[in-house]
């Protein structure tokens, strides 16, 4: 909106708004404001210089508050927004956050980005993070984050964890066992980080894990035993993956769909596979090394789709009369690099009686 060109009712609850273009001071009169998008669409300027005191202090009674532009400015006072439910940064500078962000107990999505800046910063959560008990959705995306807190396990109603372009990143906390409602949890663009924490077996309310483009992340050691919710699980880009991670058969009775996708060295599935009997959905693609399928595909008896994609040694072994085929001649739907075929699958059958 311009609120050089309008005027603006006084009730009114919801804005959207260009601080690069327009004058923000007529709307700090209006304190009943529940939702403020503000954007610096001139990443040449810094804006938002001095505005997030006059922010919170004129808006108490934010429910939702988005900031994207240049020179994000964080005060201290943001914890005085105690009504606050949802809260999106995305800069493309340097930014430190308070500690009193950890006085927002209402809040519940919480959205970090910090975008490529040419000076070297480092950034981290701030102290407090963990007292932020009604948080569901935590998204972190910034080249410059070093650390997770430990107290980051305080955040007891997490539901959904992404951590994304993390550059600088070398290790998770031990402190996300305690991530106990935990749902989603996304790991991409991390180059640095070469292990996991044991306590992620604790994730027990895990339903879909994602991890993809971690240069030097070997997980093929690693015990996914406890994951008895997981159904999705995505291996995406993970040069230093050899084999399936040890373990993923505790979650046989949940995990519906495995995609295994640009993963260079994986060269076996492991005998762990035929374990998991409720498997509706594979996806191999572009895993060179993978030269052949395990013995017990025949036991994933609810296999409904195969895809073999980019692998040109394996699907030749998946052709009709070739060394893999009985293993895989019950799939339902089967798409490989040389052929894809569909036979629709029967509900019931009609057994005539004599």
């Amino acid at each position: 909106m311009n609120p050089a060109k309008k005027s603006i009712p006084e009730k009114l609850k919801h804005v959207s708004f260009d601080l690069s273009s327009e004058d923000p001071q007529p709307l700090f009169k209006l304190n009943k404001l529940r939702t403020f998008l503000c954007f610096n669409e001139n990443k040449f300027t810094q804006g938002y210089h001095g505005l997030g005191q006059t922010l919170t202090s004129s808006f108490r009674y934010l429910r939702s508050l988005q900031l994207c532009g240049n020179m994000v400015e964080v005060p201290s006072s943001i914890g005085d927004l105690k009504h606050l439910r949802s809260f999106l940064i995305d800069t493309a500078c340097g930014m430190t956050l308070p500690s009193s962000l950890g006085r927002l107990l209402n809040l519940q999505y919480l959205h970090l980005r910090v975008r490529w800046f040419p000076q070297v910063f480092m950034f981290e959560l701030p102290g407090g993070i963990g007292k932020l008990v009604n948080l569901r959705y935590l998204s972190l995306y910034s080249s410059f984050l070093t650390c997770l807190p430990d107290e980051i396990g305080g955040l007891i109603s997490l539901q959904r964890l992404r951590i994304s372009i993390a550059l600088q990143l070398r290790s998770l906390p031990e402190g996300i066992q305690h991530l106990s409602n935990l749902r989603y949890l996304e790991i991409r663009g991390c180059p640095l980080l070469t292990s996991l924490p044991s306590g992620m077996r604790y994730l027990t309310a895990l339903e879909e894990l994602y991890i993809s483009t971690c240069e030097t992340l070997s997980i093929s050691d690693f015990d996914l035993q406890g994951l008895t919710s997981l159904r999705i699980l995505t291996l995406y880009d993970l040069p230093e993956l050899v084999s399936l991670p040890q373990g993923l058969q505790e979650s046989a009775a949940t995990l519906e769909r495995l995609r295994l996708v640009l993963c260079s060295n994986l060269t076996t599935l492991s005998d762990s596979l035929e374990y998991l009997t409720s498997l509706r959905k594979l996806e191999i693609c572009e895993c060179r090394s993978l030269l052949s399928l395990p013995e017990g595909m025949h036991c994933l008896t609810k296999l409904q789709s195969l895809t073999i994609k980019g692998c040109p040694e394996l699907s030749a072994r998946c052709i009709s009369g070739r060394e893999d085929w009985y293993k895989i001649e019950h799939v339902p739907e089967l798409e490989t690099d040389y052929e894809k075929w569909y036979v629709p699958y029967l509900s019931h059958r009609l057994v005539s009686k004599h």
